[in-house]
Formats: structure tokens, C-alpha cells, sequence
């Protein structure tokens, strides 16, 4: 058996075919011998599957003989190497380097256009709203604190009252809901920021005391939002209590977060400086905070106007 005899391989010399006209004839007799190789950008190629081949393989080989490419494509032939002499992990570090060197280039050349979603937060009619409809409720003093403290939802149902001393809370833990539904607490935070103490106003700890002396006629729990029970609140908060409790409002539905993002917006737009609500909320910097909530700061675009419109002395 052969595939390019001597009078191919002379005719096709004469008739001074491209490579283009070669690869083509070659893969023709890899084909028609039932040979599973496909010839592609310079390479002999396994070809264990057509569809595979047509819709992946070739398209990228394709791609990295683009002389933009020639480093990702010399990463990608160091792991064909590995793959042939069976050193399977560094081909698979010499893959996710050729990988990583593509998509820099294809980002390069077109970058990704990034569209920031604007956060949402409840306005003064919703929160008053809000406020009434938790007038009688067991989870007024829980919502009050996240429209004023805006601790991440599973850093609030994760609080005990062993955190709260002197007006000080401190954060060091969280709620988190794993793989299969079910929550569990974690002595970590999102970040190392996110470990911190936040001080409380008067009319905070006015609330949380009240609840606490509620909650001692019912229930012995150290957790500080508890459900009736006196259970801690995990996944039955969005549809037993914030569910009910904006729809009593007849406020659309917001996801938990949305208490945080208003504690932080009414924060600076009260005239806190940025610092310390970036320290409030557990953010690694005050950019961070800038770059979630700068378009929330009204005040500030105020506070510029007037200070040109003031009178000259």
C-alpha cells in the first residue's frame, strides 16, 4: 500500500501545485484508505472524529498558524510534544498557557465591551413602606439593621449576640449555602476586609435591645435574627420573610443584597466619606466602594453645584 507514488509526486511537482493543493491531495488518499490523519497547518493530525475535526480541531490550527499567534502556537506544539511522550500533566500546562496566550491576543484585538449592571436600591417611598409593614412584625429590628448597617445578608444571619458589646459589632463569620441547598456557617469572611467592627447608633442598639428582650421571654438562642423558633435564618429568608414583607409593602421584589446597596447609598449621600463606608462594608479599598456606588452620589454633584453658585464675599 502506498499514497504518493513516484508519477504523483512528479506530477505534482510540475504542475507546481500549492501546499494548499498537496495537503488536499494527501488527505485524500488518508481518506480514501480509511486512514484516520488529517494533514492541517504543516501537522498530521489524528482524526478520531469528523465532526470533531471539522468544527474544532482544524478551525483552531487554522487560527494559531496566523503569524499573531506564533507564541500560543509554540506553546500549543510543546504540548502535542509532551502528549507524545506521554507527559500528560506538562501537556496539559502547555495547553492552558496556549490557551491563555489566545485569548489575550483575541482580546487584544477585539476587547470585550463590558456592561456594567446598575445596582439597584429601594428609594425613601419603598423604605417607608417597608417600615410600615415590619411596624408589628418579629423581623422589624432585622430589616431596620440592614437598611442601616448593610452587612452582606449571610454575614447578618450569621451574627450572635455574643458580637455585640458596647455599641461595637464585630463581623468574623458567615452563611453560606453549599452545593445541595442546605446552609451552613463558616468562621471566614469574603475577604480579609470583611472581617471588621462596625459601630452602631443609638437607635440601632435602641432596636436590637428591644427584640433581645422579646426574644428572652421566648427562646435562649445566641444567634442575633432568629427565626420564631428561635432557629437561625437561612434559606427560608427570601421566601418567609423578605417575600411577604415587600409584598405587604406592595414593593417589587429585590433580591437580599439590595439592603446592603441602600445602606450603602444612603451612607454617602449622608455626607459619610467614602473611607469609612469602604470600612463599614468590608471592601479591600475605598475604590472598590467608588466603583459599585459612585454612580448612586448625588449629594456630592450638589454639593459642587452650590459651591460654584455661592455668593462672593
Amino acid at each position: 500500500m502506498h499514497f504518493i507514488d513516484r508519477a504523483d509526486h512528479d506530477r505534482l511537482l510540475d504542475d507546481e501545485c500549492n501546499s494548499r493543493t498537496v495537503a488536499k491531495e494527501i488527505n485524500q488518499r488518508f481518506l480514501e484508505h480509511g486512514i484516520g490523519y488529517q494533514f492541517q497547518s504543516g501537522q498530521i493530525i489524528v482524526q478520531s472524529n469528523s465532526f470533531l475535526h471539522a468544527e474544532t480541531i482544524a478551525p483552531a490550527l487554522t487560527l494559531l498558524s496566523d503569524s499573531q499567534f506564533d507564541g500560543a502556537n509554540e506553546e500549543f506544539l510543546k504540548a502535542h510534544e509532551h502528549y507524545r511522550h506521554g507527559r500528560h500533566a506538562e501537556c496539559l500546562v502547555e495547553c492552558l498557557k496556549a490557551f491563555e496566550s489566545t485569548m489575550k491576543i483575541i482580546c487584544d484585538i477585539k476587547p470585550v465591551q463590558h456592561v456594567k449592571k446598575q445596582i439597584e436600591i429601594f428609594n425613601r417611598e419603598e423604605i417607608a413602606s417597608i417600615r410600615v409593614a415590619i411596624k408589628d412584625s418579629h423581623f422589624k429590628a432585622m430589616i431596620e439593621f440592614m437598611l442601616e448597617v448593610g452587612t452582606r445578608p449571610g454575614e447578618t444571619t450569621a451574627l450572635k449576640w455574643g458580637d455585640l458589646k458596647d455599641g461595637m459589632l464585630k463581623v468574623e463569620r458567615t452563611a453560606t449555602q453549599d452545593e445541595d441547598g442546605l446552609y451552613y456557617v463558616s468562621d471566614t469572611t469574603k475577604t480579609k476586609a470583611g472581617r471588621r467592627t462596625i459601630p452602631l447608633s443609638d437607635r440601632m442598639m435602641g432596636l436590637l435591645g428591644d427584640y433581645r428582650s422579646q426574644l428572652k421571654k421566648a427562646t435562649d438562642s445566641d444567634w442575633m435574627f432568629q427565626t420564631l423558633c428561635g432557629r437561625m435564618i437561612g434559606q427560608q429568608f427570601r421566601s418567609n420573610i423578605l417575600g411577604p414583607i415587600l409584598k405587604a409593602a406592595n414593593v417589587s421584589y429585590r433580591k437580599p443584597h439590595t439592603f446592603r446597596h441602600t445602606a450603602a447609598s444612603t451612607m454617602l449621600n449622608g455626607g459619610v466619606p467614602v473611607s469609612i463606608v469602604s470600612a463599614i462594608l468590608g471592601h479591600e479599598n475605598p475604590s472598590i466602594t467608588l466603583s459599585v456606588y459612585s454612580h448612586l452620589i448625588e449629594s456630592d454633584k450638589l454639593a459642587a453645584k452650590k459651591f460654584w453658585d455661592r455668593p462672593e464675599s
